[in-house]
């Protein structure tokens, strides 16, 4: 896994990236992984639990798939990966657990000679680690959050591969490091991927005002994987992440088991086709609707600024509503309100939104300079090149009095124009 990160990091550097949130009790580093460049964040996690370790496999192809996506501009099933990318973050953490999954697939070879007795003896002094759930510390990861924690059912009182909750609610390193990267990258979604039982999990003491928009969320993801939600009955489990990050945050979380029930083991590598099969377009609607829920908590602030269309642009009755089939062509308009990256503007059909991508609009930057025109060069109505061209100015220093990119507005003998000096 670390050595495909850093692969697809130079395979893709524009829009991978990768950092360690820190190591584990042997050493191994928690990888996380930075998929786009939007503002809105979505969070996605594997391997809380060592036999889970397919759900590293999902996480790894997503990000791959997706960056190719993004490189090639392509549309993958409706969805629109670049501008998607753009819009919103996807933070990967492929494999949570690292530890238990490396004691789950090579042994007690794996770790330091003096702990090899401590490890068989949480195993049940069974030699065999296949069934392993829990960290290498004997704490079940996924129990190990601050949320029911007291009221966890059948919790094991001493460490062992399966159903210790720990000594107290983030008493792992590895729950810590979650915790904190949570707070730093402030995600609107969150997707736990975990294994058994082919179920979607998703409701936990949801207040009424998020409680329909979550549940629309669940039923498109159960459209798309087949999974069906999981309806709540009494009380939850307790300590899992998903419930624990809807209890801090007030937003949806999402527990996807991707497989079938089978025993204590991991998923057999040749199901994997159908999980990615069932799982592949989830991160994207996933992303989109963390765009939406980042756009709503945006503040609209007034703003009275002139910007410039450089394309045909379609107008919006609202930030991320549905687009109306007005469209203006290149031309400079009347921003006024901010709410996110969309902007409210003067139009013929009243006010109408238009989305800031940083290709279609900007306002234009005041300045004092001279601008050498090296050749002939031609003056237009807006800095675009479909804008209207007014005239032509022989080679020449000529003063600017405003900026837009490569662009300048310069004052001539026949009004204010814009060049894009060569």
């Amino acid at each position: 896994m670390t050595s495909d990160i850093k692969k697809l990091k130079e395979l893709y550097p524009e829009v991978i990236d990768y950092q360690s949130l820190g190591q584990t009790q042997y050493g191994r580093e928690i990888w996380a992984v930075k998929l786009g460049h939007g503002d809105a964040t979505l969070f996605i996690n594997g391997s809380h639990h060592a036999r889970e370790w397919i759900t590293t496999t999902l996480s790894m192809n997503m990000i791959q798939q997706y960056a190719k996506s993004y490189y090639g501009n392509e549309n993958l099933e409706g969805y629109q990966v670049r501008n998607l990318l753009n819009d919103v973050t996807i933070w990967f953490v492929p494999m949570v657990n690292p530890d238990g999954v490396t004691l789950q697939q090579q042994g007690i070879e794996a770790f330091p000679g003096e702990v090899h007795n401590k490890l068989i003896e949480m195993n049940n002094d069974n030699t065999d680690f296949t069934r392993w759930k829990a960290n290498a510390s004997g704490v079940d990861l996924n129990r190990n959050y601050d949320v029911q924690w007291e009221t966890i059912p059948e919790n094991d009182a001493d460490q062992s591969w399966a159903f210790h909750k720990g000594s107290e609610p983030f008493s792992t390193t590895e729950t810590q490091i979650i915790r904190d990267f949570t707070e730093k990258i402030n995600p609107m979604m969150v997707l736990a991927y975990h294994t058994s039982g082919q179920k979607l999990y998703w409701h936990y003491n949801h207040e009424s005002y998020h409680f329909d928009r979550d549940k629309k969320i669940a039923q498109t993801i159960e459209n798309y994987t087949g999974y069906p939600i999981d309806r709540p009955k009494g009380s939850p489990s307790g300590g899992t992440y998903t419930d624990w990050f809807i209890q801090e945050y007030l937003r949806p979380a999402f527990t996807l088991e991707l497989n079938e029930y089978v025993e204590d083991r991991h998923v057999p590598v040749e199901n994997f086709p159908s999980i990615w099969k069932k799982n592949k377009l989830v991160p994207l609607y996933a992303a989109q609707e963390s765009y939406q829920i980042w756009t709503n908590r945006q503040q609209k602030l007034a703003l009275d600024e002139e910007v410039y269309l450089t394309s045909q642009t379609t107008l919006f009755q609202s930030p991320r509503g549905q687009a109306t089939q007005l469209n203006l062509t290149p031309q400079p308009v009347k921003a006024t309100a901010v709410k996110g990256d969309w902007f409210q503007i003067k139009t013929f059909a009243g006010d109408m939104w238009i989305r800031d991508d940083f290709t279609q609009l900007t306002p234009k930057e005041k300045v004092d300079e001279s601008i050498q025109l090296a050749h002939k060069t031609r003056l237009y109505e807006h800095p675009s090149y479909h804008s209207k061209i007014v005239s032509s100015l022989a080679s020449q220093t000529v003063r600017a009095k405003a900026k837009w990119g490569d662009w300048y507005l310069i004052k001539t003998w026949i009004g204010d124009y814009w060049v894009k000096p060569q």
